[in-house]
């Protein structure tokens, strides 16, 4: 996605998970930070069969050239949804924990928001992140 932003397809506890994160270098080494999301495989699924109607709400944002309230496209599975909106006039892709508080459900600290370029390469790289998720 960038140099600082990473999807990575990771095996944990015989699980396969699809990690949307940001990493930090450290002494020559890139370390994953705290902002980002791990995706199990149902969620990821989910995620993949509704790209096409995230990218629908990207380009209706992108049309807008304000800014616009998150809409959410689609429930991941709990409380992960996948919300589409803009933020200092750039769209942006969330994909993120939600929590209850008073009745509304609020954006919590665990998740991700990508720019356009960074969805569209997740979006171009849809086959090898499957691909990497059905190898054993």
């Amino acid at each position: 996605m960038s140099r600082a932003r990473r999807c990575t397809v990771s095996d944990y506890r015989g699980k396969k998970y699809v990690g949307l994160r940001e990493y930090y270098e450290k002494e020559g080494a890139w370390l994953p930070g705290k902002k980002g999301i791990s995706l199990s495989r149902e969620q990821w699924t989910t995620l993949k069969e509704k790209i096409g109607e995230i990218n629908d709400k990207v380009a209706v944002a992108a049309g807008q050239g304000k800014e616009a309230a998150d809409v959410v496209v689609c429930e991941l599975e709990g409380m992960r949804k996948v919300t589409v909106g803009t933020y200092r006039g750039a769209v942006m892709v969330g994909i993120r924990e939600f929590y209850d508080k008073d009745g509304k459900s609020l954006p919590g600290r665990k998740g991700i928001s990508l720019g356009q370029e960074q969805w569209n390469v997740v979006c171009q790289n849809q086959e090898a992140i499957e691909k990497a998720c059905t190898e054993a």
